[in-house]
């Protein structure tokens, strides 16, 4: 039943969505029915099921994958806030929380000795940039490459590159993004099943040993599940990297912004006009000072203006000869301005 169910389920919902959130949700279920049936007891389990005729099987079993699927819906519009926890954006009233967690990531961050690869993937330049996980780190390095290459902070454009990316790009960021969610939404529930089996084990039937080993082989596989999602995180790391190498300027063109004739005008029109006008609200045509951000922007802002799609006005030359007797005995270039 269960096949045949994923392939209708597939033809309704998309590939990532089951990968990302309908089967951890189902593999949760799973590991709640296995708990108990370790709890009351293989036989007693099996014997419940079997009392009941083929009809409340049946009815049983698709009840149990509507409630998966739904329960899967929830679990995705939770993503934002899950993968936020996950990153380090803790609650205000807790901040000794956070700040226990920089300090630990800023012991790795100044034992890092391998070279400047590992640190180049797994953790921002700078200092005051830290998080308190490693997920966070992994990415805030990510984001934080184009600011320190061209001027370009990632939190504001890459909601704005994503629609004028390549499908094949965007299909290849989707899908790094895919394992990602999977694995982290994979580690909430073990560490839900952890908890809610502990506890059940405790209370019910005061079984400490068997609330011991679900307490922490549970945490054990969700850390697991957890260094795993790192991983693709660096890789999506890298394609948020690329994004910008590659398509910075399509934003430009979309925006009738011409592209800086250097990399230094192209860093100050990011850093600074841009900037100030998207993110500031303080239009191009208005005297402003420049972010106080780290960088290295002019002090003037650079001006810039749109690019009206007009033609160019090209010079056309023109040569006229002059024969005399069949040959040429001069020649004279006359130049005119033209628009092709």
């Amino acid at each position: 039943m269960l096949p045949t169910f994923l392939d209708k389920l597939s033809g309704f919902l998309d590939r990532r969505f089951i990968v990302a959130y309908w089967m951890p949700v189902f593999f949760f279920v799973v590991l709640m029915i296995g708990e108990s049936a370790v709890l009351y007891g293989p036989t007693t389990t099996i014997q419940l099921w079997e009392t009941g005729d083929a009809t409340t099987k049946v009815l049983t079993g698709m009840g149990t994958l509507l409630v998966i699927t739904v329960l899967a819906y929830m679990l995705k519009a939770f993503t934002f806030p899950l993968v936020r926890l996950y990153v380090g954006y803790w609650p205000e009233w807790i901040p000794w929380l956070k700040e226990w967690g920089v300090s630990r990531q800023k012991v790795i961050w100044n034992e890092i000795f391998e070279g400047i690869n590992k640190r180049y993937y797994s953790y921002p330049r700078a200092e005051d940039r830290l998080q308190p996980t490693r997920l966070g780190n992994v990415l805030t390095a990510a984001y934080d490459y184009p600011l320190e290459v061209y001027g370009i902070r990632a939190s504001i454009w890459w909601s704005r590159l994503t629609p004028l990316l390549p499908e094949s790009f965007r299909s290849q960021t989707d899908d790094t993004l895919m394992p990602l969610f999977a694995l982290l939404n994979l580690s909430a529930i073990l560490i839900l099943s952890a908890l809610s089996g502990s506890t059940i084990a405790a209370l019910l039937d005061e079984r400490w040993g068997l609330c011991l080993l679900v307490l922490s082989g549970s945490l054990l596989l969700a850390y697991v599940c957890y260094v795993a999602a790192i991983q693709h995180a660096a890789n999506y790391g890298e394609q948020i990297r690329a994004a910008f190498d590659l398509y910075r300027h399509e934003l430009l063109k979309q925006m009738h912004i011409p592209l800086p004739d250097s990399a230094k005008k192209e860093y100050d029109l990011w850093y600074v006009s841009l900037h100030s006008w998207i993110y500031l609200y303080v239009p191009p045509w208005e005297p402003r000072d420049p972010p106080q951000a780290g960088g290295s922007a002019s002090t003037a802002p650079p001006d810039f203006y749109y690019d009206t799609h007009q033609p160019e006005s090209k010079p056309k030359v023109e040569k006229i000869i002059f024969f005399e007797n069949e040959s040429p005995i001069l020649t004279v270039t006359r130049q005119e301005v033209t628009e092709e």
